[in-house]
């Protein structure tokens, strides 16, 4: 028997299997699915924080090698990300699923599927949205989190003097679409790749480092880096009204990447200057909690390596282990920018 399509079901069928799949909502929500919009009672002391982010087919990911289940767990990943990026705690989301009308009802409720780890491991819950027939597939994830205030972590707060700092490793992300999108033969032989492909495909927001720093007071200034480290780090010194000098062989590389890197000829170091979707924390830390910030990596608290300094002079520079600037082609993404697809 043919798998039953949205068309055949029909919007009301889909949302009644989307109810009976939802977990039993959190005491601050006075209002959740089922009415015209949901009610929430913020915690006293603390502030509301809230993102979205939208995938859309064949811009943000391709059906070739994405499952609906992935697809559902990168788009909780992106918002999760930006949540950590300000230091905050995430508790509700809400869901726009636009779907063709062809694709089977058991894959859009796997869409559902991939929400769940992270929404589970970080208490989460969904309490809303909307769905729409379109004429190819794309979702939109909104989040609202929470800090105490006061502890909230903006990218405006860096000071000449501060060291910056990236969490985990970069260009992981766009190796795994690389290989993806070109030589997915390499996937059922190496675990090296297969450890590149789910950067991308599964990427681990950082969100109990961003609470941890930005609750110690740690963070001076912080974002998520989705859309490479020379975007993003632009995005924060303009913020700021800082610059900044990168120390190009401080980035930290992951061994797979490495030998990725190799084996196909190139510097590693270009993936991670120009991946996006590393969805690791970029901050700074001013020279008198620099050593508590070791003292958290040392003890394995957190996962993170000083890669440059803020300056006074405006601009991104970029250095050299001589200590020499250099000049750096690579760019991180951009929407609506043409792209070389290498």
């Amino acid at each position: 028997m043919p798998d039953l399509t949205v068309s055949q079901s029909g919007e009301r069928e889909l949302l009644k299997k989307i109810f009976r799949k939802r977990p039993a909502p959190s005491s601050g929500l006075l209002v959740g699915m089922g009415d015209d919009a949901a009610v929430v009672r913020p915690k006293k002391g603390r502030e509301l924080v809230y993102t979205t982010d939208t995938l859309v087919e064949n811009i943000d990911f391709s059906l070739k090698y994405f499952s609906y289940r992935q697809i559902g767990e990168k788009a909780m990943a992106a918002n999760l990300s930006d949540i950590a990026a300000m230091g905050a705690d995430p508790i509700y989301f809400l869901l726009t699923l636009g779907i063709p009308s062809y694709t089977p009802v058991k894959e859009v409720m796997k869409i559902f599927e991939g929400l769940r780890p992270l929404g589970k491991k970080f208490h989460t819950d969904l309490i809303g949205g909307d769905l729409s027939e379109a004429p190819f597939l794309f979702v939109g994830l909104s989040m609202i989190g929470e800090v105490k205030a006061g502890e909230k972590v903006l990218r405006k707060g860096a000071k000449p003097g501060d060291f910056l700092y990236v969490t985990g490793t970069l260009g992981d992300s766009r190796a795994g679409l690389e290989i993806l999108k070109k030589n997915p033969s390499l996937s059922e032989t190496s675990s090296s790749f297969k450890f590149l492909m789910a950067r991308h495909l599964t990427p681990a927001p950082r969100v109990e480092e961003g609470r941890l720093l930005s609750k110690q007071g740690l963070a001076t200034a912080m974002m998520d880096i989705s859309d490479g480290i020379t975007t993003d780090l632009v995005n924060l010194t303009d913020a700021s009204g800082v610059g900044a000098d990168l120390l190009i062989d401080e980035l930290p590389l992951s061994a797979p990447l490495v030998r990725y890197a190799k084996r196909r000829n190139k510097n590693p170091y270009s993936y991670a200057l120009s991946g996006g979707e590393d969805f690791e924390l970029l901050f700074t830390v001013s020279p008198k909690s620099v050593n508590r910030v070791e003292n958290l990596i040392r003890s394995g608290k957190i996962k993170a390596k000083a890669v440059g300094k803020m300056t006074l002079k405006k601009g991104l520079r970029y250095i050299d282990k001589e200590g020499r600037k250099i000049i750096i082609k690579e760019k991180g993404y951009e929407h609506f920018i043409p792209r070389s697809n290498e």
